[in-house]
C-alpha cells in the first residue's frame, strides 16, 4: 500500500473481507514465532524473557514451565513469589478459568489465574500466576500450583512453611474447590471440609478448624446453577421464587439443615 493511500484511509487494496483479514493475522502471527517448531519457538521465548525480566533474581523471566503434549504453560516472576509471600497469609485470594482469551484452533485453551486484591484502595486485583492449558482438571491446577511452590521453595527455603490463605474464592468448579482442599489443607477431603463447615456454621468449630483455609464458591455462580436446574422442572417464575428462597440462608438452615447428614447430602448437590 502507498503512503497516500494510508494517508487517505484508503485499503481497499489490502482486502476487508473477514478471511483476508485472518489470513493477514496469521501471517503476522508465523512471522512472530522464532522457531517453525512451536516447542523450540516456546523455548526461545522464555530464554528472552529470562535475559529482560528479573535476570538477577533466582527466578528469572515470566514463562517458568512448557509442555506441549498436552499444551501447558505456567507463568510468573520472581515479584510474584515475593507478593504471594508477603500477602498471601492475610489477604483473601481468588482463581478462575476462562476459555475466551486464546483464539480457538481446535482444543481449546483456557487461561488460568491465581490472583490477590491489589494493596491500594480501588486498584485492580493482582496476578499472582497463570496457565494457559488445553487441559481442565484437578490434577492440572495441583500441578500448576505445585510448580509455584517449588519455586518458592527455591527462593525462602524448602524448611519454610507454603503460605495458606484465610479463604480462596472460585466460581464454583468442581476442579477449584477439590484443588484448593487439596493445595492448602494437606489431608482435608471434601467430606471432611463439608463437616468443618457445618461446625463453623454451627457455631462450635474448633481453632484448627478456623485455621485451616476456607475455599469459598460464588454465590452468583451458584444461584445460577440453582435457577437452571430448578427450571428444568418448574416454571421460570417458580424457578426464581426458588432462587429467592436460597438467599435466605439463615431461615434455610433453620428448616433444611437441622442434621449434617442433610447439610451433606444439600452441599453435595450444590456443588456436582
Amino acid at each position: 500500500m502507498s503512503v497516500e493511500n494510508k494517508e487517505a484511509g484508503n485499503r481497499n487494496a489490502v482486502g476487508r473481507s473477514p478471511s483476508v483479514v485472518r489470513k493477514i493475522a496469521s501471517e503476522a502471527n508465523i512471522k512472530l514465532r522464532r522457531d517453525p517448531d512451536l516447542e523450540k519457538s516456546l523455548h526461545c521465548i522464555k530464554a528472552e524473557q529470562a535475559e529482560k525480566i528479573f535476570p538477577g533474581e533466582s527466578i528469572p523471566g515470566y514463562l517458568q514451565e512448557i509442555s506441549v503434549d498436552p499444551l501447558r504453560l505456567i507463568c510468573f516472576t520472581a515479584g510474584g513469589i515475593v507478593m504471594y509471600h508477603q500477602n498471601a497469609s492475610t489477604m483473601p485470594l481468588s482463581w478462575d478459568a476462562t476459555g475466551g482469551i486464546v483464539v480457538n484452533r481446535g482444543k481449546r485453551v483456557y487461561y488460568y489465574e491465581l490472583s490477590m486484591p491489589n494493596l491500594s484502595k480501588g486498584g485492580p486485583s493482582l496476578s499472582v500466576t497463570a496457565m494457559l492449558s488445553t487441559s481442565h482438571g484437578t490434577m492440572d491446577i495441583i500441578h500448576w500450583m505445585n510448580c509455584f511452590i517449588e519455586k518458592y521453595k527455591m527462593v525462602y527455603g524448602f524448611a519454610k512453611p507454603f503460605p495458606k490463605p484465610p479463604v480462596i474464592h472460585s466460581d464454583r468448579a468442581l476442579v477449584f474447590l477439590l484443588a484448593g482442599i487439596q493445595l492448602f489443607n494437606g489431608d482435608e477431603t471434601m467430606n471432611l471440609y463439608i463437616e468443618r463447615c457445618w461446625r463453623i456454621i454451627q457455631g462450635t468449630a474448633s481453632r484448627q478448624d478456623l485455621k485451616l483455609t476456607v475455599v469459598h464458591a460464588c454465590l452468583g455462580h451458584l444461584m445460577k446453577n440453582v435457577k437452571k436446574n430448578a427450571a428444568k422442572d418448574l416454571t421460570k417464575k417458580q424457578a426464581s421464587v426458588i432462587a429467592h428462597l436460597f438467599l435466605k440462608t439463615e431461615r434455610l438452615l433453620n428448616i433444611f439443615f437441622l442434621h449434617l447428614d442433610s447439610f451433606r447430602h444439600v452441599a453435595y448437590g450444590l456443588i456436582s
